[in-house]
């Protein structure tokens, strides 16, 4: 599983499926080994998307956890390359544990992508 998924490379989220394929895929990532697996995956990070589809379905909780793993990084973006995401993710201060503010937000990030596909189920059925 890679939330770093590689045909996403555009601007914004266009589509009620792109918003809700971010953080479904990120979710199961960080579900399987936190944002050490996140951060070590290949490919080249999408941080905004990643953001912006938490906050569109109003995962305020998983955004949060989100932002404080990336605020790790220099300007709170993850390098490209990704031998040097993990050096800096592995030499981060431990007073703020992302992990930690994620598994309390799990289930919040799960019903927020439940209410986000009910309310756009038109989209759903229309997306290509």
């Amino acid at each position: 599983m890679d939330c770093f998924v590689k045909h996403l490379r555009r601007p914004r989220l266009p589509s009620c499926c792109s918003v809700t394929s971010e953080p479904i895929q990120c979710s199961g990532t960080l579900d399987a080994g936190g944002f050490e697996f996140l951060f070590n995956a290949d490919g080249e990070p999408h941080d905004n998307l990643i953001l912006q589809a938490y906050d569109a379905i109003g995962a305020a909780k998983g955004k949060k956890a989100l932002e404080a793993a990336f605020k790790v990084f220099e300007g709170g973006v993850p390098p490209k390359d990704q031998k040097e995401r993990m050096q800096k993710w592995n030499s981060r201060s431990t007073d703020v544990n992302p992990d930690e503010i994620y598994s309390t937000a799990r289930a919040e990030v799960r019903t927020m992508l439940d209410e986000y596909a009910h309310k756009h189920q038109k989209e759903w059925r229309t997306s290509p």
